[in-house]
């Protein structure tokens, strides 16, 4: 099972789009792939959602991960929806800063 994360209206960039796939073998992590490159993982840590990133900040330091909480006013999908939706803001991100040159 694939499900690709398309960018919101007028973000349509021609950009490797993330594909989210269930990890072999476990029912509480999901991978966010761009190509042949893991990228993003979703942990579902019971209550909360944890996004693992696998891309460089500005300052080339690895990024921290996310927690995304899930409780009676939110559900695990929504909570999903968001961290899909922040990983795509992240890697648009990401491709943005690599492709300014740096003054």
């Amino acid at each position: 099972m694939s499900t690709r994360v398309e960018p919101k209206e007028g973000q349509k960039t021609g950009a490797p789009q993330i594909q989210w796939k269930p990890s072999p073998g476990s029912t509480t992590c999901e991978k966010g792939w761009v190509g042949k490159r893991l990228l993003f993982s979703i942990i579902d840590e019971k209550f909360r959602l944890t996004l693992h990133h696998r891309l460089p900040g500005r300052d080339g330091l690895p990024m921290d991960s996310e927690r995304f909480d899930v409780n009676d006013s939110t559900t695990t999908t929504q909570a999903r929806a968001k961290a899909h939706a922040r990983a795509t803001a992240i890697w648009l991100e990401f491709l943005r800063d690599v492709a300014t040159p740096q003054a």
